[in-house]
């Protein structure tokens, strides 16, 4: 840095605030490259939450000074970063006169506990998350009872907690609508019922900060606000929140870390499922021009591999059929570790080391999303050994567009060419039978109709199986909301959207098609029985309405089974017996037709 500094001197173009840019990016660094311990202290330094906790409900950047002494939980030892123009972490001043009071008797207790519901909307990362949050309020019984399965209702909860995505902004609109909803519907609970707590979690929450908290009282529409990485202090929000009657509470806690992962916390999962979600990673570097993960998740950590293996044979043994690797970019997953040696795991040791367990305890495999600019050739190399059976091949690529310029306003950080080349990498590889998915995007900004033809001409040149597709959306705080005007049209972004999906559409009912004929293995996923409406039906028209199985290839199609008294399987234990298919059997199956998108099959005894 020395030589940097004179080398400015001599070339005569030193200014007085780079000195200061540079030591900032040198403490940064240094603290990122030391150990743990060393992260924290960064993070640490500051004010103290009690320094910034307001004191008074209209008032987010005043301060209440709170003693530090005998505080009982971490939340009033845990601190903020002082450069924001805003605190991360504060509250009204009753939550604050109800923190004080927590704090004078530990052993206070509410008469029962407090019934919460969680809500999730968006990607698979949100639901893992709402498990790890369920997790966090079980561990305290004597305060928190969560209400799930299919009978449980919001109108009986105490706390209704909303876990949200970001990405787009219909989604973010649904989660508003809801929100309104549910606050109009404390009218109907009586003028004696105490007021419901509505919380908003996630990456919505992050994006949004303490916007909603900053409405009149009278049309706030959530009490609590907490980002994706201050789960861990929900408990003691929460009850700071239930622990005062004031119409004017609030709580908030944004502030984003460059470390949590929590990977010591054992999500709370329905075992009811076959299918679970498991996170290797949080936050993501890559920084593509349209989306506000890097800004709501924060940057890149990776868990500790032992962790997740662990995490998986407990799965295993819990009798789950097939596990989902969660992360931003999987590719970049990469955890260093110096005991008892320095060691590099990259995202193929992992993986390899999850295949491993898997195949041990019969489960299948997938993964989502790699990026397609760095997509390792070792984990391809793994599809050879553990692929068919334990790892699924299927694939998620998403593209985004199919225009080179396009995917440079993106910064995606590859062209059309490198993603024709690695599809045909994969399909070298993996095997021409490989299913592929994707991410598409219509009317990004500047888009022409020429571009718009070039998505159109690689989907019908890859012929996914299965895409998810959007109209740009606008995102603040993102690259291309500050150096990009959106100006296309909605209209023209509907339209295009029509016309991606039309065409993959047509490519996946070509894909489900050339199917027919085929034997598939499947996993059963569901029983679906005949309803009120089926039986009517059969009544009139005289034919039998009978039951169905609903499983899923390897290639994430869902199959439809009909009932069949003949259709049995080889049960488990000395004695094979044999017995109808239940949640959770792999049977080989006959495909023997097409209804929509989904698969029609035939077991095969």
């Amino acid at each position: 840095m020395q030589r940097f500094v004179q080398s400015q001197h001599v070339f005569g173009i030193w200014k007085p605030g780079l000195w200061c840019c540079l030591r900032e990016h040198a403490r940064w660094f240094a603290a990122a490259a030391g150990p743990p311990s060393q992260k924290r202290k960064l993070l640490a330094d500051g004010p103290t939450l009690a320094d910034f906790l307001v004191s008074t409900s209209g008032d987010h950047t005043g301060s209440s000074v709170l003693s530090k002494s005998g505080t009982p939980t971490r939340l009033l030892e845990r601190q903020i970063d002082s450069r924001r123009k805003r605190p991360t972490v504060g509250a009204s001043a009753s939550v604050v006169e109800a923190l004080r009071a927590l704090d004078a008797d530990l052993a206070e207790t509410p008469p029962a506990p407090y019934k919460v519901f969680i809500e999730t909307y968006g990607c698979a990362m949100n639901t893992s998350d709402s498990e790890i949050v369920a997790s966090i309020l079980a561990a305290r019984p004597d305060w928190f009872q969560l209400l799930n399965g299919p009978s449980a209702s919001p109108d009986e909860a105490d706390v209704v907690l909303i876990n949200s995505c970001a990405i787009r902004d219909k989604p973010e609109v649904r989660v508003l609508q809801r929100l309104s909803m549910l606050r109009a519907a404390e009218r109907g609970r009586g003028q004696r019922a105490p007021r419901r707590i509505l919380g908003l979690l996630g990456c919505m929450a992050e994006r949004l900060k303490t916007r909603l908290l900053d409405e009149m009282p009278s049309k706030r529409l959530v009490d609590l606000v907490v980002g994706p990485d201050s789960y861990r202090d929900l408990p003691l929000l929460l009850q700071g929140l239930v622990r005062t009657t004031d119409l004017q509470r609030f709580a908030y806690h944004v502030q984003l870390s460059l470390e949590e992962t929590y990977a010591d916390i054992a999500p709370l999962r329905d075992h009811g499922l076959i299918t679970a979600y498991v996170s290797i990673m949080r936050g993501c570097n890559n920084h593509c021009a349209f989306c506000v993960v890097p800004q709501t998740r924060g940057p890149e950590r990776s868990r500790e591999p032992a962790s997740i293996w662990n995490e998986i044979e407990s799965l295993g043994n819990e009798g789950f059929k097939e596990v989902v690797l969660l992360g931003q970019n999987v590719n970049s997953y990469c955890y260093q570790s110096d005991h008892p040696y320095p060691k590099v795991t990259k995202f193929a040791d992992l993986l390899e080391g999850v295949c491993e367990i898997a195949e041990r305890h019969s489960m299948r495999v997938r993964y989502t999303s790699p990026h397609p600019k760095d997509f390792p050739h070792e984990v391809l190399r793994l599809y050879t050994r553990y692929a068919p059976g334990t790892l699924c091949r299927q694939i998620h690529v998403p593209m985004q567009s199919g225009s080179s310029e396009v995917l440079r306003r993106m910064r995606r950080g590859y062209t059309r060419e490198e993603y024709l080349a690695l599809v045909a990498r994969i399909r070298d590889t993996v095997g021409a039978d490989v299913a592929l998915s994707t991410d598409i995007i219509s009317g990004f900004c500047g888009e022409t109709e020429a571009e718009h033809a070039e998505t159109i001409s690689l989907m019908e040149q890859v012929r996914f199986d299965q895409a998810f597709m959007f109209a740009y959306s606008e995102r603040e705080r993102t690259i291309a909301a500050r150096l990009y005007a959106d100006d296309i049209p909605k209209e023209v972004k509907l339209r295009r959207l029509g016309e991606i999906i039309s065409t993959q559409l047509k490519i996946s009912a070509e894909r489900a098609r050339a199917m027919v004929g085929t034997e598939q293995r499947v996993l059963v996923e569901e029983v679906v029985h005949a309803n009120e409406r089926q039986r009517l039906d059969s009544e009139i028209s005289g034919k039998q309405a009978t039951p169905a199985w609903i499983a899923r290839t390897e290639s994430n199609r869902r199959v439809w089974i009909p009932f069949s008294e003949k259709h049995t399987v080889e049960g488990p234990g000395p004695m094979h017996k044999h017995r109808q298919p239940c949640i959770g059997d792999y049977v080989e199956v006959s495909i023997t037709g097409v209804s929509g998108n989904r698969l029609i099959g035939e077991i095969v005894n």
